[in-house]
């Protein structure tokens, strides 16, 4: 009976053990690190920044994950979100009428541009998804918002194009 309890021990320690992740974390406060960049026009401005994280949630329902492509400006004011959704990711396109991706470009919390199935086609092509690399290209109709509170804030839509994302894709043990 001893040997039975020390067994038991042993493996609920070796479970325990095994079941702590080491977790990654930021002792430098809001230091990122770039990795990857990023890149779009619209009819009169180049806008281009890091690319600081690219994961895929796989906790929404109905079958489907969803891929963040995260960043921020060159000089860290706006962000960047790009989304894809899809029950896997390939190499392809992905297109906002088919509810497949979603895009918004953010300053302070306010919308710059934001794209979307209500708003008009958005098109993402993944060129390059492997163990090491993910890129591809961009475009289409954005919402364009400007003005500094809600009720005189206009809103017009413009075409975005030469949009580009490339990353690495580094993994590592959360």
């Amino acid at each position: 009976m001893k040997q039975t309890k020390i067994a038991l021990c042993i493996f609920a320690t070796f479970v325990i053990l095994n079941a702590c992740q080491k977790e990654y974390s930021n002792e430098f406060g809001n230091l990122k690190v770039p990795t990857g960049t990023w890149q779009f026009s619209d009819s009169s401005q180049l806008f281009s920044g890091n690319m600081d994280s690219v994961y895929i949630d796989s906790t929404s329902s109905l079958n489907t994950q969803i891929l963040h492509l995260l960043g921020t400006s060159q000089d860290g004011s706006q962000s960047f979100n790009l989304e894809l959704y899809a029950s896997s990711f390939t190499t392809g396109t992905y297109k906002a009428s088919l509810f497949q991706t979603t895009f918004q470009y953010t300053s302070g919390g306010t919308g710059i541009y934001q794209a979307g199935q209500l708003i008009g086609e958005f098109i993402v092509n993944i060129t390059t998804l492997n163990s090491t690399q993910i890129s591809g290209t961009f475009s289409g109709i954005y919402k364009y918002e400007f003005g500094n509170d809600a009720d005189s804030k206009n809103r017009n839509t413009i075409t975005v194009t030469d949009g580009k994302f490339e990353m690495p894709i580094i993994y590592a043990d959360k």
